[in-house]
């Protein structure tokens, strides 16, 4: 059988967004006297939310530059959300397949709310995904199963039915800490920190190299619906 649902990660899974990511946060530096930064240094910087981001690349969590330098890359990506990032080859086909197959699906990322939805509307035809939850003040990000577990309960089924989609070893925490199947993602941000051999001593029960691969193993899964013969 076809997973219940699926959810996934937004940047580096979905969307090709780092060079959208290093430009907003080089265009806040600006406001404070800072030289921008090349796009591979934001790399290893990524995935655990905007202000993890900022306090990594300041290398102090207590820098009072944070909040100022939060406030200005949030106003950025709110004027320009999407405009420089693009759709991994793939994507497209593999939602459509998906939409085909009547299986829901949820986008959660750690990027401000605002803006996810924003790139969303962008890039994505309408209705393409049920729910989409990003960042928002006084609620956990990711690897905080709770926004997953909440967007299961709202769209119905057993998490272990359900599949997280991520580049990441936080979406693979996510997924692991929310009780669903865990699929890393080749294609997405790679660093040092993140990799195919990082998602899988994360615990991702299986990685992908390319979007036409996920039917794939749908398929394999359908044929075969014991959780680990994925």
């Amino acid at each position: 059988m076809n997973p219940t649902g699926m959810i996934f990660d937004l940047d580096g899974t979905l969307v090709d967004s780092l060079g959208e990511i290093a430009w907003a946060v080089n265009e806040a530096r600006k406001s404070e006297q800072l030289v921008p930064l090349p796009q591979a240094d934001y790399q290893p910087w990524v995935g655990r939310g905007l202000r993890h981001l900022i306090a990594s690349m300041l290398g102090d969590e207590n820098d009072p530059r944070i909040d100022r330098i939060l406030k200005s890359v949030r106003a950025i990506y709110d004027a320009h959300a999407g405009e420089r990032a693009a759709l991994y080859e793939g994507i497209a086909e593999m939602l459509a397949d998906l939409e085909q197959r009547q299986i829901p699906l949820s986008v959660l990322t750690n990027k401000p709310d605002g803006p996810a939805k924003g790139l969303i509307e962008q890039r994505f035809a309408p209705g393409t995904f049920r729910y989409v939850v990003g960042q928002r003040d006084g609620h956990p990000v990711k690897p905080d199963p709770a926004a997953a577990l909440r967007i299961i309960d709202q769209a119905g089924g057993d998490p272990a039915d359900w599949w997280f989609v991520g580049d990441m070893t936080v979406d693979i925490e996510t997924a692991m800490a929310a009780g669903m199947v865990a699929v890393g993602v080749t294609w997405g941000i790679q660093s040092a920190e993140h990799n195919p051999q990082t998602l899988l001593d994360a615990g991702a029960d299986l990685l992908i190299d390319h979007p036409s691969e996920l039917i794939e193993r749908i398929d394999a899964a359908s044929a075969n619906p014991a959780r680990h013969s994925i």
